[in-house]
């Protein structure tokens, strides 16, 4: 991600495990600790950009629950119109990519 959408990193913050969701303003970003080089340490494997604005992460075993806000565009000017507050569930897989895992979306996101 560029500096930009990283604006507000940390804004939530939950780890279980060998899991952790970090949020900034725009997006939800996904560590897992790994050893590196003989040490423990948080890899970053993957950024959620498809919530727009979120507010809050849970993370329960391999399950990640962001919830933050969904924009409809107006049309009119380029503006977000009416927000929807929504809840996107995603199951982490520790065997998909390069051995660092992959987010796997559970479902459509729920209005909440």
């Amino acid at each position: 991600s560029s500096s930009s959408s990283q604006h507000g990193f940390g804004l939530d913050v939950d780890i279980d495990g060998d899991l952790a969701c970090v949020l900034d303003y725009h997006s939800a970003h996904l560590f897992r600790r790994d050893d590196v080089d003989g040490n423990r340490k948080w890899v970053q494997f993957a950024s959620l950009d498809d919530v727009e604005q979120p507010e809050e992460c849970t993370v329960v075993g391999d399950t990640i629950a962001i919830r933050g806000y969904d924009y409809i565009d107006d049309g009119d000017d380029g503006d977000d119109g009416n927000a929807n507050r929504m809840v996107w569930l995603y199951r982490y897989d520790r065997d998909g990519v390069d051995g660092l895992g992959v987010v796997v979306p559970l479902q459509d996101p729920i209005i909440a």
